[in-house]
């Protein structure tokens, strides 16, 4: 299974021409699915969505969504009380969190961000118990799949990240991650490729796709390639 992870687009303020090399670059590349690992939205506006989804239409490939903190409405506090994830479900995906199964291969999708937090900084995520069970209890039905997570946020501590950030209940997801033998798990949120390697989990963040935001990083995506034997993993900037 090869798949282009992508994450932190930010349509509305993402760059035109690093959009087209872009979109360029995945249909050349042909792999059999693109995950998106959230922000695909700067600010949550309907105009971003619609944009968002006229691009990804245009991209004949099978696509695995979760959303980002940015992908709720940023400045309409009403509206992202209320009905937080209306766009998103209209112009992306119904399914918040959607698991995937494919041959030997199962992805779960978890979504970090949050409506509002215990915390001064919205932007920050968390994980669940609920969510911390759904782990679990997928890793018991798939004993012998490849288990692939994607959050939007870093749930492992990150090196030299270029913000600060935090992820409410990060401790116990990690240690259902290895209790759950996780193979990979995949984020965004930084802008900044990063790889840690936590027991036997790979934790693979991913830079800005389009951001002009890109936090002394270049733009860009990861790709892996998944076999019963190993996961191949290149990073990919222009």
């Amino acid at each position: 299974m090869r798949i282009i992870h992508l994450s932190d687009i930010h349509f509305g303020a993402a760059n035109d021409n690093t959009l087209e090399i872009l979109r360029d670059k995945i249909n050349k590349s042909a792999p059999d699915l693109l995950i998106i690992s959230g922000d695909i939205t700067q600010n949550g506006y309907q105009q971003e969505f619609i944009t968002a989804e006229k691009y990804f239409a245009s991209i004949p490939i099978k696509k695995f969504f979760v959303p980002g903190n940015h992908d709720m409405p940023q400045w309409e506090i009403i509206k992202r009380l209320t009905q937080p994830y209306k766009l998103y479900k209209k112009h992306i995906n119904q399914d918040l969190e959607p698991v995937l199964i494919d041959k030997d291969v199962v992805i779960i999708g978890l979504n970090s961000a949050r409506i509002v937090l215990p915390h001064r900084n919205w932007a920050n995520g968390a994980i669940s118990s609920m969510q911390i069970n759904k782990i679990l209890q997928i890793r018991k039905k798939y004993a012998n799949h490849k288990i692939i997570l994607v959050a939007h946020h870093p749930i492992n501590r990150v090196i030299d990240a270029p913000i600060k950030y935090k992820v409410f209940g990060a401790t116990a997801a990690l240690r259902a991650i290895k209790e759950a033998k996780i193979d990979l798990v995949l984020s965004g949120h930084l802008h900044k490729p990063a790889a840690q390697k936590i027991h036997d989990t790979l934790f693979i963040t991913a830079p800005s796709a389009a951001s002009y935001r890109a936090r002394g990083c270049k733009n860009g995506y990861m790709e892996y390639e998944i076999t019963p034997e190993a996961i191949k993993i290149n990073e990919v900037d222009f």
